[in-house]
């Protein structure tokens, strides 16, 4: 695209005056079309974001609904799997049961501590590094 530009700038230094000028207005009425063609593919971008965000979200409450009614969702599927407690090969609870609660991770410490935690460290070693 550059190239072309330059190569309608050179050809228009030779060109008498009323050409120079109108090819620079083609010039820049194309730069104008492509401008103001930018604001409506940022919409139809945009618009197609939403629908996905809009999508997704749906699909996030579908899923929440499915887990808090005590179903298990198995991975790479949107289906819940009945039975088991969860844990694969496992009888099906009886009829009547309660539902088996999820258990509780081993480390109470939440990923998101974690990694905080090891940012600080990062930065602190960053800073020792640079003083």
């Amino acid at each position: 695209m550059a190239d072309e530009f330059n190569a309608v700038l050179n050809s228009m230094r030779e060109a008498p005056l009323r050409e120079q000028v109108e090819g620079l207005s083609e010039v820049i009425e194309k730069m104008m079309i492509v401008i103001m063609s930018i604001p409506e593919r940022v919409d139809s971008i945009i618009s197609q974001m939403n629908s996905q965000i809009n999508h997704l979200q749906s699909k996030v409450a579908t899923l929440e609904a499915q887990i808090a009614s005590g179903a298990t969702i198995s991975p790479g599927t949107a289906a819940p799997r009945s039975g088991g407690a969860g844990v694969p090969g496992a009888p099906p609870p009886p009829p009547g049961a309660p539902a088996p609660r999820p258990q509780a991770p081993a480390n109470p410490i939440s990923l998101r501590s974690s990694i905080m935690g090891e940012l600080k460290e990062l930065f602190k070693k960053r800073r020792a590094l640079s003083e």
